[in-house]
């Protein structure tokens, strides 16, 4: 899924993350910084299992001051969480690309 990702991403605007960053890729658009975390889930996610990642990758958010936080997911993530609502955004691949193309 992140080679299909970074194919609409202009080299110039991608920054790759490496270990020690804690997630799967790095956004640096003009106008914000964004970080796209990939789930490829086996089975649907439920709300306790999205709240653990959730809580683990707004941590990394804050610590990468990234403007925005991505999680991409082979199943849509569909159920609405308040508390995190405002931290977190659940797209499909196609949810993603079409985001990522209106940046341009």
């Amino acid at each position: 899924m992140i080679k299909n990702i970074r194919k609409v991403i202009p080299d110039n605007k991608l920054d790759y993350s490496d270990s020690n960053k804690d997630v799967d890729l790095i956004i640096n658009h003009p106008s914000k910084k964004i970080i796209i975390e990939v789930k490829y889930w086996l089975i649907k996610p439920n709300i306790p299992m999205v709240k653990r990642m959730v809580s683990k990758f707004v941590l990394a958010k804050q610590r990468l001051m990234a403007d925005e936080l991505i999680i991409v997911s082979n199943k849509p993530i569909d159920f609405r969480i308040s508390d995190i609502e405002d931290d977190v955004k659940f797209f499909t691949l196609k949810e993603l690309i079409k985001y990522l193309k209106q940046l341009k």
